[in-house]
């Protein structure tokens, strides 16, 4: 039964992985083609996090006490911040309190994030779905950009000089580190095994049958595990890499 709750949420975040792009696209769009700050991603991501959080709450006797205390010291730094902010806020022009909340649950959220996500993979043995998630989630926000790019209608970093390419997304700085940290998750796999089994990739298709190599095939991930060493010495010494290509049968 334990087992069918985990295998739910994890389904559950398999999805919003691949969501997230969307919904960044979608709240893009409502903000400045609709002039509001309210869209669909200001809803979804709230009562996803929630929903997940009651969830395992309920299903979980000893994640119960956990969340309860995590909660009440939490709440209790909170008050203490919120208190602090109005004492030393003297009519600055800095944000008021209900800006400054709005930080706090922000903030709360990306916790509630990282402890779901925890929770779920952290002693997880198999990690492949989950990685090729983020494959077709980071995806999803390159063909975006470029699709924007093509058809002008792309926002920019820095919108005066109309320089830094954004796409449909509303922070180039949220934007670079999505991306920067699903490569990390995804780009030794590709390394190693295109230099392993001589692929040649240029579609995302082509991309999600790599992973499915290293899921289904045993033997390619003991040769990738052994070669991890001998393919950055290669890199370091050469500009080329004298990687042996080798195929599985």
């Amino acid at each position: 039964m334990k087992k069918i709750k985990k295998t739910t949420i994890e389904s559950f975040l398999y999805l919003y992985i691949i969501l997230c792009p969307i919904l960044d696209c979608v709240s893009f769009i409502f903000r400045n083609a609709l002039n509001t700050n309210i869209s669909p991603s200001t809803i979804i991501r709230p009562i996803f996090v929630i929903a997940t959080c009651l969830y395992i709450f309920i299903s979980d006797k000893k994640q119960r006490r956990k969340l309860i205390l995590s909660g009440l010291a939490y709440s209790i730094y909170a008050g203490i911040h919120l208190y602090i902010f109005t004492l030393v806020k003297n009519n600055s022009s800095y944000s008021g309190i209900m800006h400054e909340l709005q930080y706090l649950v922000n903030y709360t959220f990306m916790v509630l994030n990282l402890y779901v996500y925890i929770y779920t993979f952290a002693r997880s043995k198999n990690a492949d779905k989950l990685i090729k998630c983020v494959l077709i989630s980071i995806s999803i926000y390159i063909i975006s950009i470029y699709v924007a790019m093509l058809t002008g209608t792309s926002s920019y970093t820095y919108t005066l000089d109309g320089i830094g390419y954004k796409g449909w997304f509303e922070s180039g700085n949220s934007l670079s580190a999505i991306l920067i940290l699903s490569m990390f998750i995804i780009l030794n796999i590709l390394l190693f095994v295109v230099a392993l089994v001589g692929l040649n990739f240029t579609t995302v298709k082509d991309l999600l049958k790599i992973t499915d190599i290293i899921s289904k095939d045993e033997k390619i991930k003991i040769e990738v595990v052994d070669k991890t060493g001998k393919f950055y010495d290669n890199l370091n010494q050469n500009n080329e890499s004298d990687v042996e290509i080798t195929s599985v049968e």
